[in-house]
């Protein structure tokens, strides 16, 4: 399927590109990491060079956040405000559109999964005259997820880049990655690869 990019009204919106969600040893990596979860940052940087816009996410929690295991919650420590695990991969820093990263999970005590969650990032985008998401990110059966289906409730069109995103095992209430996708592609996105976007 090929899908031709409109710099106009299409932005990229890299969801959770963190070191923390991303193997290496480098400070700050491996806190929850997605398998080949760095593989994302090239393609997403090459797309964003052909858009003149380029959102991201990214968790900033509290060290004691609730969803911490250490605090009763799911996941183990990761992505802290003001610690290298909350900085985006150096690819995806340097193509960001300057005052376009939507922090979220900042309140200890409510998590967010979507971009959309504690922000005001579809009326930026509207005003922008955004009419389309390009997704892709960290990780694909939870925070791309929901931040994709939100998207499309808020009204966007969305394409979501299977290349461009990589999941964390399912289970105890977390979709496969396949799952995720599947729920995705019924709600309404198209699934694409990064190959296939024009223009």
């Amino acid at each position: 399927m090929r899908i031709a990019l409109d710099r106009e009204h299409d932005a990229l919106l890299v969801v959770d590109a963190q070191r923390g969600f991303m193997p290496g040893s480098e400070a700050g990596y491996g806190e929850l990491p997605a398998p080949d979860g760095d593989a994302i940052a090239p393609p997403l940087a090459a797309i964003a060079l052909r858009l003149r816009l380029v959102a991201a996410s990214g968790d900033m929690h509290t060290p004691d956040h609730s969803s911490f295991a250490s605090q009763g919650g799911p996941w183990p420590v990761h992505c802290v405000a003001g610690t290298p695990g909350a900085e985006l991969h150096p690819l995806i820093a340097s193509v960001l559109t300057p005052g376009w990263f939507f922090a979220k999970g900042t309140a200890r005590d409510a998590d967010a999964y979507s971009a959309f969650a504690v922000s005001d990032i579809a009326e930026r985008l509207r005003l922008a005259g955004i009419r389309r998401l390009i997704i892709g990110g960290l990780v694909t059966n939870v925070c791309v997820l929901r931040t994709a289906l939100d998207a499309l409730a808020a009204g966007f069109g969305v394409v979501v880049l299977t290349d461009a995103c990589r999941a964390i095992p399912g289970g105890g209430g977390v979709p496969t990655g396949e799952q995720a996708l599947a729920q995705l592609q019924a709600a309404g996105a198209k699934l694409a690869v990064s190959g296939e976007l024009e223009g």
